[in-house]
């Protein structure tokens, strides 16, 4: 990948940001499938959406510090764009799937969800939310 400099005015993509968004909208997802599924309830679905909102902030904030961002106190960024999917969905992906899999491991001490259901569920969900939203992001 070559490092052209940006332009003023180009648009552009700031990983770190597509990743604490990807994450909360994964971890609220998530959370209410995931709670409808092994509980069946709306209550506990409304509650487990909170609880997912939280798990994805606090995943996201973690992994966007870890993964995009710089010693220096920048973010990575990228020109939106086609050029840009495989940076995308790279940072979609990690998001996604830890935050997914955060809330799988919630859902089963929390709500006595069956572990197979719970995982299979999360990692489609997680995988699914994770590239829609790279994807989303990279070209509009």
């Amino acid at each position: 990948m070559t490092n052209i400099p940006l332009q003023p005015g180009e648009r552009i993509v700031a990983l770190s940001s597509l990743v604490q968004s990807v994450a909360i909208i994964a971890g609220v997802i998530t959370a209410g499938v995931v709670a409808w599924i092994a509980k069946h309830s709306w209550l506990v679905s409304v509650l487990s959406i909170i609880v997912g909102s939280i798990i994805g902030f606090v995943f996201g904030m973690i992994a966007a510090r870890i993964f995009y961002s710089t010693p220096d106190g920048m973010v990575r960024v990228v020109r939106a764009g086609a050029s840009s999917l495989p940076a995308t969905i790279r940072a979609g992906l990690i998001s996604s799937l830890l935050t997914s899999l955060a809330v799988a491991v919630a859902a089963i001490y929390l709500l006595h969800a069956p572990a197979q259901t719970a995982f299979t569920t999360s990692l489609i969900l997680g995988a699914f939310i994770g590239v829609a939203c790279a994807c989303l992001g990279s070209l509009l």
